[in-house]
């Protein structure tokens, strides 16, 4: 079913008793809000990926908590992407690879690795524990490790 989607309408739309519904846009083909039967209510975008013969859905969000402008724009993005021969869900799963493997490499996260490894063979593990924590761990804690600089180490080190 294609209609022009409104933010009144997306908001009126009843849940189907089974199953799912799906309202396709008038104004950017492919995107859709789909409404479940226990109410849920998100928007999809359905494509091709150039070259690729089967058909592709990407949800783009909770149609509750993203306006209707920001899907189309959203859709759009993802449709000229498919068009351009890029599949924009290997896109999205990079983004989240990469998000993850910046939060495993904070330098709270390496600092507590090096501490169980070498500081805690230490007779003064206790006291080089609580110094690193201290003195490293506090200023740094949810930095990346990649972003941390000679000038930054220099300037803890100054401060001290």
């Amino acid at each position: 079913m294609r209609k022009q989607l409104t933010e009144v309408m997306i908001d009126k739309v009843r849940p189907p008793p089974t199953g799912r519904l799906e309202i396709f846009d008038a104004i950017v083909p492919g995107l859709a809000v789909r409404v479940t039967s226990k109410g849920a209510k998100s928007f999809v975008v359905r494509g091709r990926v150039r070259g690729s013969p089967d058909p592709i859905r990407i949800t783009i969000g909770d149609a509750r908590g993203m306006k209707l402008s920001e899907a189309r724009q959203a859709a759009s993005e993802l449709l000229k992407a498919c068009r351009a021969g890029s599949d924009p869900r290997e896109a999205r799963k990079t983004t989240i690879l990469e998000k993850e493997r910046q939060r495993r490499s904070t330098f709270a996260l390496i600092a507590d690795d090096f501490i169980k490894q070498h500081v805690a063979k230490l007779r003064s593990a206790s006291r080089t524990e609580a110094e690193i924590r201290r003195y490293l761990i506090a200023p740094w804690d949810g930095r990346p490790i990649s972003t941390i600089t000679a000038d930054d180490v220099g300037e803890l080190v100054r401060g001290s």
